[in-house]
């Protein structure tokens, strides 16, 4: 008789593709970041950029980027 191969979990294939999407997900964000930081300093002439707001805005939007792949 022929073994059947087990169906792995949709759990294994969310987790399996969540590196790949958080590489590409904080590559855009640090490109949007440095645009945002040349946008202002062109437009302005202001060179002042707060790093540390955009780092926290970064970091909570791939906190959810992180939590809306994965199915509970």
């Amino acid at each position: 008789m022929v073994r059947r191969k087990s169906v792995k979990p949709l759990r294994h294939f969310c987790l399996k593709a969540l590196p790949a999407l958080v590489t590409g997900h904080v590559r855009r964000m640090a490109q949007k970041a440095s645009a945002q930081q040349w946008f202002g300093m062109l437009t302005m002439g202001d060179v002042t950029f707060d790093k540390e707001q955009t780092l926290r805005l970064q970091v909570d939007e791939t906190r959810e980027f992180i939590t809306s792949q994965v199915l509970w």
